[in-house]
């Protein structure tokens, strides 16, 4: 036995300490557990005769898979339930509603996880088998595929990988080429006393631990200096297998590399993915990706923490969402982004932030927004090199004692409160978070103005004039308020209000810019409803069957929803509306006017007559019209579609006939 080989089955032993007692190196050895490294040498011996053979012929690589399979791919008996609890939440928080777990489903989950690990371990045995490592001792191949096996999913908090275990369901790692190559080439300098120019990486390599130099060469690829780059655009129902092999490799962390999901993404819609340079100067790095479902933008993602863009490549996404539909609120990410990265920048230099920048570094009046699955670890990381109360203080123009950061620090003179606040006697006039308050009679105004998180007033039952905060940067909940006489919410809300109780109230006035949804479900009476100028997603308010008291902003953004209208007369709209109005309740067009311009889709399933109908001259979009019966003349613009019942009525002028259509 050679030096080499008697230093490399030392370090296999040193690795792999009860290795040389397990029944596969007994089987193959002398069967005497006291000549462990000639055990061990013998088994290499026979697991590299084994291989080669495969490898020369080229045969019989399938039946190999099923042994790696059978042996590393978890059981279905060793899948948690806390994995199927997880894929039911996350299809709950998707709007899937509550999902029963059949055995089918079960199945199928399980299904999901092991194709997804059998295919993630073909890519490196494959790899192991190529021409690329073919020049390397089977003991190096041997090293780095079992500290392979050891490696769970990437920890962007810890940067270096999570450990394997028999209930892992999470796919093997990417194979990195490069990474693993280089790996092989440092373990063997290492055998063979060689330099390392590096005094970090000489430490981790001593070690001889595969995750530890592995994960270092993975986290130090450059990339953060290159961001010149091209888009390249995977169509509904293309090749999944272009896709996933471009990805491989490159520790993304989305989801898109498993291939299910690449799959069902695919099927669902359009993927845009920028690629920057590798190494040899082909555009191969996967950096951003771009999800776009039907008409929408439903995903934009990156590769720093947490999913987030990396620094310097907001123009990128700028630039590339121009040109996509219904970007409106990813502008609003990027713009986000750049002033982070501008005051991420500005902090590091040492220098002084204005009192707008700290206002936007704190989210005193907006969330920051951000593409990753979470907020953009950098916030974190600017504040807690900061004095909180001397930046808080200059930023509201106030004194340092009238900032609290813990409960016990408010008092009458307390401008803004750090943090969660309930059922508290005095209410700041600016909270960082959460206000929750149980009582169940609250009169007059809210003494606080902005609120950074929900604001919660869930045992609120009634109400004679109840004027709340002027933003709330989560949802308002008022789920078991029944009737008020006046109520006025925020007049920025960010995501939802909740009233799904309400049965009658005098004059509300809704939010003017709601970021979410409202539904107002039960409401039978009301005196006056004044209505947003912006809404995020859908204005639900179809149990009012009558138009009178409802007032409408000088224009309307958003999906509004009154099926319960039997009539519109009295029903005065803005001059603009931009997006979906829902009147299915209407049969007759009988005193109902349209707004001026109008760009989205117009629903009537339930007219019978288009008697009266008139549609603007600037009507851009989608006019759906159900069982109509007339001998009238419809004038259709051009930039109108007609839909009666399902059908696309394509003529500019459509004569009913005496038939229904």
């Amino acid at each position: 036995m050679s030096n080499i080989e008697k230093e490399s089955i030392r370090l296999i032993d040193k690795l792999y300490k009860n290795l040389y007692l397990s029944k596969e190196v007994l089987h193959h050895g002398s069967n005497n557990e006291y000549d462990k490294f000639n055990n061990i040498k013998l088994y290499m011996d026979k697991l590299y005769n084994i291989h080669n053979k495969v490898f020369e012929l080229q045969r019989h690589i399938d039946y190999l898979k099923e042994c790696y399979y059978n042996k590393y791919v978890i059981k279905r008996e060793n899948i948690k339930e806390s994995y199927y609890k997880h894929k039911l939440q996350v299809a709950l928080e998707k709007g899937y509603g509550y999902i029963t777990l059949t055995p089918k489903l079960k199945r199928q989950y399980q299904d999901e996880i092991i194709e997804n690990q059998k295919n993630s371990l073909s890519i490196w045995i494959d790899f192991m088998f190529s021409e690329e490592m073919s020049t390397y001792p089977f003991w190096v191949k041997y090293w780095a595929f079992q500290g392979m096996l050891k490696l769970g999913a990437y920890n962007q908090e810890k940067e270096n990988f999570n450990k394997r275990t028999k209930h892992t369901t999470d796919s093997f790692i990417d194979l990195n080429k490069y990474a693993l190559l280089k790996s092989c080439d440092l373990i063997i300098k290492v055998l063979n006393k060689e330099k390392i120019n590096n005094e970090e990486l000489e430490t981790l390599v001593d070690s001889c631990s595969f995750k530890k130099i592995y994960s270092y060469i993975i986290k130090n690829i450059e990339r953060e200096n290159n961001i010149d780059g091209i888009w390249i655009r995977y169509d509904r129902n293309s090749d999944y297998n272009k896709l996933l092999e471009s990805l491989r490799g490159y520790n993304t962390k989305w989801c898109t590399t498993g291939k299910g999901t690449a799959i069902a993404q695919l099927k669902e819609g359009i993927l845009y993915i920028y690629y920057t340079l590798d190494k040899n100067n082909e555009y191969r790095i996967p950096r951003i990706a771009i999800r776009i479902k039907g008409n929408q933008i439903v995903e934009i993602k990156g590769i720093g923490k947490y999913q987030n863009l990396e620094s310097g490549l907001e123009n990128v996404v700028e630039q590339k969402i121009k040109e996509l539909p219904n970007n409106d609120n990813y502008f609003r990410k990027v713009d986000d982004m750049k002033k982070l990265t501008y005051i991420y920048k500005k902090q590091k230099n040492k220098e002084n932030l204005t009192r707008e920048e700290l206002k936007f570094l704190y989210e005193i009046e907006n969330k920051i927004l951000y593409f990753g699955l979470k907020e953009d670890p950098r916030i974190k990381e600017i504040i807690k090199r900061r004095n909180i109360k001397e930046d808080i203080s200059y930023a509201l123009d106030c004194k340092k004692e009238q900032v609290a950061l813990k409960q016990s620090e408010i008092n009458e003179n307390t401008v803004y409160y750090r943090g969660y606040l309930k059922n508290s006697k005095i209410i700041p006039k600016i909270i960082s978070s959460y206000l929750s308050l149980d009582e169940e009679n609250i009169e007059g105004i809210l003494p606080t103005q902005i609120i950074g998180g929900c604001l919660f007033l869930n045992k609120l039952t009634e109400t004679k004039k109840l004027i709340l905060s002027r933003i709330v940067c989560g949802s308002v909940y008022l789920n078991n308020l029944k009737q008020a006489s006046t109520l006025i919410l925020p007049s920025r809300v960010d995501e939802s209000v909740y009233l799904e109780s309400l049965v009658s109230v005098g004059i509300l006035v809704l939010p003017l810019y709601l970021g979410d949804s409202l539904f107002l479900n039960k409401l039978t009476s009301i005196k006056a409803l004044v209505l947003p100028k912006f809404v995020g997603s859908y204005l639900h308010i179809d149990f009012l069957t009558n138009p009178k008291g409802i007032v409408f902003e000088k224009e309307f953004i958003g999906n509004l929803s009154m099926n319960g209208l039997e009539n519109a007369e009295g029903l005065i709209f803005p001059n603009t509306f931009n997006g979906t109005l829902s009147l299915n309740g209407i049969k007759s067009a009988k005193g109902l006017v349209l707004p001026k311009n109008f760009n989205g889709n117009l629903s009537m399933c339930s007219l019978t007559n288009i008697k009266d109908l008139i549609i603007p001259e600037n009507f851009i979009g989608n006019l759906y019209l159900g069982n109509v019966i007339g001998i009238e003349r419809l004038n259709i613009p051009d930039t109108c579609n007609v839909y009666v019942n399902g059908v696309n009525v394509k003529q500019k002028t459509l004569c009913l006939k005496m038939k229904q259509i």
